[in-house]
């Protein structure tokens, strides 16, 4: 998807040790090269870009922007309601591990996915500890200090419209696709149609646009 649209990249595989390890991940992969870095987390990953890409109140190397893909994007004090979604009660918070059953993860994470890829990625899963998941956001966040964008996912069964809103309120720009939570599966076209627009549109003088009322106003 982003081969096509000449994007270069570089996944990360966060080790989910501590959150700790998990930025520091991700900072090597900043420390690599002397390349602008726009930074992209996905549902937790938001969390981890968060703290990684700002140190002592300012941008973290190269690090020169943001994107949240249906992520935690929240401050210290911020309240956000998690509990619209209907697949948060499928993820098992145990004292030691968090984990979803992989029929569960099927119907939550990847609902618009063909049954291949949910399969596929579903064989891919890994438990995190707990006390990753549950831990506070940072501080002082990088989209504090970096120009930010949010992509609502609309049919999110894990994340909800609510809740992403409510975070994407932290961002510079906000937009949306109409997708479950795994668009880089479900709808690859459609999304890398927005992250090229919002690479070459970042910053935090662009007036968010305003948000559709029913599926049918959404890009396809």
């Amino acid at each position: 998807m982003l081969d096509r649209l000449g994007i270069s990249y570089e996944t990360v595989d966060l080790p989910f040790t501590s959150p700790e390890d998990d930025v520091a991940a991700v900072r090597k992969v900043i420390d690599r090269g002397d390349a602008r870095v726009t930074l992209l987390g996905h549902s937790f990953g938001g969390a981890v870009i968060s703290a990684a890409a700002a140190e002592g109140g300012r941008p973290y190397g190269t690090s020169t922007s943001l994107i949240f893909l249906t992520a935690f994007m929240t401050a210290p004090q911020q309240v956000v309601d998690f509990s619209g979604a209907p697949g948060m009660a499928d993820v098992r918070l145990e004292e030691v591990t968090a984990s979803i059953d992989p029929d569960a993860a099927r119907s939550v994470f990847y609902n618009r996915c063909s049954t291949e890829d949910a399969d596929w990625a579903t064989a891919h899963l890994r438990t995190m500890p707990t006390s990753v998941l549950i831990a506070p956001p940072p501080p002082a966040p990088a989209w504090q200090v970096l120009p930010s964008a949010y992509i609502v996912c609309t049919d999110d069964r894990i994340l909800s419209r609510t809740a992403q809103e409510q975070m994407a309120e932290n961002a510079d720009t906000t937009m949306w696709i109409d997708s479950d939570h795994s668009p880089f599966l479900s709808c690859p076209g459609m999304l890398g149609e927005a992250l090229s627009d919002i690479l070459s549109d970042v910053g935090p003088d662009r007036t968010p646009p305003t948000p559709p009322t029913t599926g049918e106003d959404l890009p396809r």
